[in-house]
């Protein structure tokens, strides 16, 4: 019987935005040197890694937060590999696979990745995609816009293009939305992706959602401290897709500034 050097890895515990580019593009890299690549991903997940997985299972971790905070720590039991007379190498489910350059305060992983395109065009297309951000995870909830300034930009774009087509994606236990858009809040990933991919614009607070436009090839306005400038417009952008960054030390960008900076975007 012949050898096979498989991969097992997974579930990933932690922020989205570092499964993203920290983690599956990691394991698409080196799923060439596999013969079987098996993967273990927390539900919902599956189209990360249907790409180059052999076999995809989900599994919820205990204490499982869709989008937890980045150090949490794996819980309870998790799938392991089971001997089976082949080489197995086994990646742990846990948010430190890589180490990172400390220079310029980069967010470059000091390994070789591989990036797809995610999401096909759809027939579900928006001129602008909102993530309202609308949690306090982790003490987060200074990055969340007012509800009062996310009402007052839709009111000026609609008054400028009564016909504009919107949506708030996100979930809906940590996104709010809006009337005048449609409530795309908890829609799975796959069609996500796919709505993304299809829409001109994707504009909000730097978030996991933010950084899958990135992944999905959709132009996206985001604001934060200057501290995230690079991960955006370099580090965590393979496909070099256009983006807007509005730096915001206080994550309180002015409707004003927002609304220009859309047609900014725009114009570009």
């Amino acid at each position: 019987m012949s050898i096979k050097k498989k991969l097992f890895a997974g579930p990933f515990v932690g922020e989205f935005g570092w499964e993203l580019f920290c983690y599956q593009g990691i394991l698409r890299n080196i799923s060439s040197n596999y013969d079987e690549v098996h993967i273990i991903c927390t539900p919902g997940k599956e189209v990360l890694y249907e790409d180059f997985a052999t076999t995809i299972k989900t599994f919820k971790p205990q204490g499982y937060e869709p989008d937890g905070a980045v150090n949490l720590q794996p819980t309870g039991d998790f799938p392991k590999p089971t001997p089976d007379g082949h080489a197995w190498d086994y990646v742990p489910p846990n948010t430190k696979l890589v180490q990172y350059h400390s220079h310029n305060s980069s967010w470059t992983p000091n390994v070789i990745q591989t990036h797809k395109v995610f999401g096909e065009k759809s027939d579900q297309q928006y001129d602008i995609v909102f993530h309202a951000r609308g949690t306090n995870k982790s003490g987060t909830g200074v990055r969340n816009w007012s509800e009062e300034k996310w009402v007052e930009l839709i009111s000026k774009l609609k008054e400028t293009n009564p016909d504009v087509k919107l949506a708030c994606i996100g979930t809906k236990n940590a996104a709010m939305w809006f009337k005048g858009t449609d409530d795309l809040r908890d829609l799975d990933l796959e069609n996500l992706c796919n709505t993304l991919h299809s829409s001109k614009l994707c504009i909000g607070p730097s978030s996991g959602p933010m950084h899958l436009a990135s992944l999905c090839g959709t132009s996206h306005l985001v604001w934060s401290p200057k501290l995230n400038y690079a991960r955006y417009t370099k580090d965590w952008n393979p496909h070099n897709t256009q983006v807007v960054f509005l730096e915001a030390e206080d994550w309180n960008p002015t409707v004003e500034q927002v609304y220009d900076s859309i047609h900014s975007t725009y114009s570009r």
